[in-house]
């Protein structure tokens, strides 16, 4: 199932975009983000575009003013492993593992991957406009059955900490159907852990008390709107 978002004017990129999961929170979650892995898979991630995309996600999370509970991103090379590996594929689609989230994006408009992070973003956060006005604030654009913002909650998902990315340029990306198949296309693939989308749950806990006080015990410091655990305390 795929959704187009249209991007700004400026933005001269074809983009398709698709659905990321939905998840029942009885599934599984054993992946340990932390951990070092023993893939050794090229994510076609640099430093600098490590510290790029970790900066985009964070400034959006620090966007939502309401939230009183929203964790800051830290990066996962486990996760930035398991979506180069996925990437490599060159199939856009989903895999089916409850254990990460997924936000997914391609592009047939070569271009640096500066652009290319950039541009993924804005689509995915551009869904946020899909969400129709509620006197409570109340999200319902990602269920099972309506999935029309699911890439810009999984993007806020407060309770998620961790992020991991990958990039790679395909000959031949395939898509459901032979018509859609996307010569000389980029794949970028955003791996989140813990997943977000989880059904009968809202992305963050809203509140007029201000950003970071709702803080979990785990992440009880504030960086600038967004909670995290700071590692240097005694």
């Amino acid at each position: 199932m795929k959704i187009m978002v249209m991007l700004p004017r400026q933005l001269p990129v074809t983009v398709l975009v698709m659905l990321v999961q939905v998840w029942d929170r009885s599934l599984a979650q054993s992946f340990d983000p932390t951990m070092p892995t023993n893939l050794t898979v090229d994510t076609g991630i640099s430093e600098d575009i490590k510290i790029l995309l970790l900066r985009l996600h964070n400034d959006y999370r620090r966007d939502e003013r309401l939230a009183g509970d929203m964790n800051r991103l830290d990066w996962s090379t486990a996760l930035s492993q398991e979506a180069g590996r996925w990437v490599k594929g060159c199939d856009f689609k989903h895999q089916n593992n409850p254990q990460w989230g997924e936000n997914l994006y391609r592009s047939n408009f070569k271009t640096t991957p500066e652009s290319t992070v950039d541009n993924a973003l804005i689509a995915w956060h551009l869904e946020q406009y899909n969400i129709m006005p509620s006197p409570t604030g109340f999200i319902d654009c990602c269920s099972e059955n309506k999935t029309t913002c699911c890439h810009y909650t999984q993007m806020v998902w407060a309770s998620t900490e961790f992020l991991g990315c990958a990039i790679n340029e395909c000959a031949l990306l395939k898509g459901e159907t032979t018509e859609e198949d996307l010569p000389d296309a980029i794949f970028l693939a955003c791996y989140y852990y813990p997943p977000g989308n989880v059904l009968s749950q809202q992305p963050f806990q809203r509140t007029s008390s201000g950003q970071c006080s709702l803080c979990s015990a785990t992440n009880p410091d504030c960086d600038n709107g967004l909670c995290y655990f700071e590692t240097s305390r005694c």
